[in-house]
């Protein structure tokens, strides 16, 4: 979900210039505000989203907060995967100072989310390709 369609439209042709080459690509570039009624109903049925330094440049800190809110609970169907950059720890803890007393960035992280060791779903990726997903050529690239 992005708000730039001329960002929009890249992405879409990165994704088309992959799918030329042979690649599978499931994926969906959507053109909204990711808090419209669109951006999150595309979140809410997403199985992975990817956000990358998300807010940090155009939202205030006590804006933030409410933005992490709905977005927390969009992405609360079990077997959604988050991919953040930077962690979300990160991302939160600058904004720790414009919460109230009683707000914990961790219990706000735990009660949301199951971080997951990047190495396990990479594992897991590779040896879903070489077991024939890709038939019984060895896939190119790294991970």
């Amino acid at each position: 979900i992005e708000m730039n369609s001329a960002l929009c439209e890249l992405q879409r042709r990165l994704i088309k210039a992959h799918q030329a080459r042979g690649a599978e690509a499931r994926a969906s570039v959507v053109c909204a505000n990711v808090l419209s009624e669109e951006g999150l109903a595309h979140l809410q049925s997403a199985d992975v989203v990817i956000l990358h330094n998300v807010f940090e440049w155009f939202s205030n800190e006590s804006d933030q907060l409410g933005i992490w809110s709905k977005i927390r609970t969009a992405l609360s169907r079990k077997g959604q995967w988050l991919i953040i950059a930077p962690r979300l720890d990160e991302s939160l803890s600058s904004l720790a100072s414009a919460f109230d007393a009683n707000f914990s960035v961790e219990k706000f992280i735990n009660e949301w989310v199951d971080e997951v060791d990047v190495s396990v779903p990479k594992d897991q990726f590779v040896a879903e390709r070489k077991g024939g997903l890709y038939g019984a050529e060895e896939p190119t690239g790294g991970c």
